[in-house]
């Protein structure tokens, strides 16, 4: 996401860029539930998977929420920036486990 708004300068590094997060996107997907069958067990990976899968619903709901007020405080960079830095969170979170 940092580096969204330079591939965006131009029309194949927009939809090169775009492409490659909506396929990142859909192995989410595909590698969660596996993930929690392997890391919760049989018994509590429907459960765990659940809410993993909740936790997209919310984000589809308040996602354009916040990302309207980035937008309306600091335009498309602000938004980038902060998205980027969440990633980056969520990198190093996930490097912990």
């Amino acid at each position: 996401m940092l580096g969204y708004t330079h591939l965006a300068e131009s029309r194949a590094g927009f939809a090169a860029a775009t492409w490659l997060m909506l396929f990142c996107l859909g192995g989410n997907f595909v590698l969660l539930p596996a993930h929690a069958y392997r890391s919760h067990g049989p018994d509590a990976a429907a459960p765990v998977y659940a809410l993993l899968f909740s936790a997209f619903g919310l984000a589809a709901i308040v996602g354009p929420v916040v990302g309207n007020a980035l937008l309306a405080s600091g335009g498309f960079e602000l938004v980038y920036k902060v998205l980027g830095a969440l990633s980056l969170g969520s990198l190093v979170l996930a490097g912990g486990l």
